[in-house]
């Protein structure tokens, strides 16, 4: 990104219970997946990167910031909202990136669609994010306009990023994700073998 004021979450508050152990401690040639992705996205000039999580002391070894999540156990949406607070209270206004920690690549791709959009964007589009055949809400731009759109829809029950995505007030960016590298994720054992294989 040429703005280097665009900061980026790494959501890592999860059980990893499809997984089966903690995903973001994951070893890639002995570096942590968190730590992995970290450094791509350092490299790819969102700073700061921060973990967003449940338990402070569950990475507290590891070199990464994180802040705890204000509203645990309500998923990535909570995540969400601990972000955007955090970004208002610390940087003020502004678009943040939200990633999941079990990201395994990040593409520049990705990031050249996001500055180009980010860069067109009007004050009613509030976040930018890939779409295939529905709303891909990782990686994705939010920015801290939409934190009463989150507040609201956590109030209601509705704890879905991809309805958020869908609400008329968030006002989303489509990026068609066919033109772009896929989104490579480990969610399960099975999956994360294929990736190191691929390697």
């Amino acid at each position: 990104m040429a703005d280097a004021s665009v900061g980026a979450y790494i959501l890592a508050g999860g059980l990893s219970s499809r997984f089966g152990s903690d995903k973001a401690r994951a070893l890639i040639a002995g570096e942590p997946l968190l730590i992995r992705l970290k450094n791509f996205l350092l490299r790819a000039n969102f700073e700061p990167v921060t973990a967003v999580v449940n338990d402070p002391s569950r990475y507290a070894d590891l070199p990464i910031q994180f802040i705890t999540d204000k509203l645990p156990n309500i998923g990535p949406l909570g995540g969400l909202h601990s972000a955007l607070t955090h970004t208002i209270e610390h940087f003020g206004e502004g678009w943040i990136l939200l990633v999941p920690c079990d990201l395994l690549v990040f593409e520049n791709a990705w990031c050249h669609r996001f500055e180009t959009e980010m860069a067109r964007a009007t004050r009613a589009s509030r976040a930018i994010a890939l779409f295939d055949q529905d709303w891909l809400p990782f990686p994705a731009l939010y920015h801290t306009d939409l934190l009463p759109c989150v507040t609201s829809q956590i109030d209601q029950g509705f704890l879905s990023l991809r309805q958020l995505l869908k609400h008329p007030d968030c006002g989303a960016i489509c990026i068609t994700a066919q033109e772009l590298p896929p989104i490579q994720s480990a969610n399960t054992p099975d999956e994360w073998k294929r990736f190191l294989d691929s390697l």
